[in-house]
């Protein structure tokens, strides 16, 4: 039977908090209908009609560096924007088949789409369901924002990491200080317009908090948020093959479809090189896609416990095996090389890395 589906995180706050989180969703019983079946669809090998979720790329392109990141590492993810009649038709498609969400994002940075507000608008016309994006919100304005919410998006996550100066460094060239105030912004723009939504997810890397500098992240986000997540460093990096659990289950194949920019389509968001297309839109629907050839053997291969024997599986840090990377002298010097590279041995980033003096080392866990 598979094992806990996100080992590598950890959500912040009491179960109260949790718990009025999945109860203040647009349509509170769907949602937890919703995460009844992402959690035992999988368990009982049992494939829906059409996947749960569906993520569309609108672009895959980013305006940050962040070092640990597989933008920045590698040089094998393809890049661009969704033209917006591609959009419209994997749309028309996804809303007719009514899965519970979508999320207009994947290996990018959407915002940067020129034409992302309208594509937002026309997916809300298309679907009831729950629309959401990852952003690292530096295009984030306020008319966006006003736009963002008469869309009535059910959430956004914002990608942060660290605080102060860290944060600056990790997330160049954006501001800690800007960041709280887009925060403040769109609190005041909900309010103002009598809306709930979006919810606000703020995730954020274990690495670059101490434990004190955690306390202080969760002592500013809190207030502006509805959930805080934060995980354990990933590798991204192509020369570093992380070691696996051969008996570790990957439910991703029974849950959901990912279309990238170009159309081509996928079954796991770790799979930011496109190693295992399943196809393209401009061929098929995402229907047949989804109970395909490809992605049925994918789905037999995990099933059997042969999940190793996909090179996409193979070579991929995707969580499943619950790695602890820091404790990795390979991983983390070819993380320190990535710092030094980008900026310079007297990066106080390197403090964060095993090997050096990590700031705030001995400090209590908040």
């Amino acid at each position: 039977m598979p094992r806990t589906i996100n080992p590598n995180i950890t959500y912040v706050g009491s179960a109260l908090r949790q718990a009025r989180y999945a109860m203040s969703q647009r349509h509170a019983m769907r949602y937890l209908m919703h995460r009844a079946r992402w959690s035992l669809l999988p368990r009982w090998r049992r494939v829906s009609a059409f996947p749960e979720h569906v993520d569309i790329e609108t672009a895959s392109a980013c305006q940050m560096a962040c070092p640990m990141c597989f933008q920045t590492v590698r040089g094998d993810v393809p890049r661009g924007v969704m033209d917006p009649a591609l959009f419209r038709r994997v749309m028309d498609e996804v809303a007719a088949r009514r899965p519970y969400s979508i999320r207009l994002s994947w290996r990018g940075e959407c915002l940067l789409h020129p034409q992302f507000a309208e594509l937002l608008a026309y997916a809300r016309r298309r679907f009831s369901g729950s629309i959401s994006f990852l952003t690292n919100a530096l295009a984030l304005d306020d008319a966006l924002m006003e736009r963002i919410v008469a869309a009535q998006t059910d959430y956004i996550v914002i990608s942060a990491d660290g605080v102060g100066r860290t944060y600056e460094a990790v997330r160049r060239p954006a501001r800690f200080d800007d960041l709280v105030r887009k925060l403040e912004r769109l609190r005041d723009i909900r309010r103002a317009n009598g809306s709930r939504f979006p919810r606000v997810r703020i995730n954020a890397v274990s690495t670059w908090l101490t434990a004190g500098e955690r306390r202080e992240f969760v002592q500013t986000f809190q207030p502006l948020t509805d959930a805080i997540l934060i995980g354990e460093m990933l590798s991204n990096f192509a020369e570093y093959a992380p070691p696996h659990d051969p008996d570790a289950f990957c439910a991703s194949p029974w849950q959901r479809l990912l279309v990238g920019w170009d159309g081509s389509v996928h079954p796991c968001c770790c799979d930011v090189a496109g190693k295992y297309s399943l196809g393209n839109v401009a061929d098929e629907p995402l229907a047949q896609m989804w109970r395909g050839e490809r992605l049925t053997a994918l789905r037999r291969a995990i099933a059997s416990g042969r999940r190793l024997s996909i090179p996409l599986c193979r070579d991929t840090d995707c969580g499943v095996d619950e790695n602890d990377n820091e404790a990795s002298e390979e991983f983390m010097d070819l993380l320190r090389a990535q710092v030094m590279r980008q900026h310079g041995a007297d990066s106080p980033l390197l403090g964060y890395l095993r090997g050096a003096a990590r700031p705030g080392a001995g400090e209590e866990a908040a």
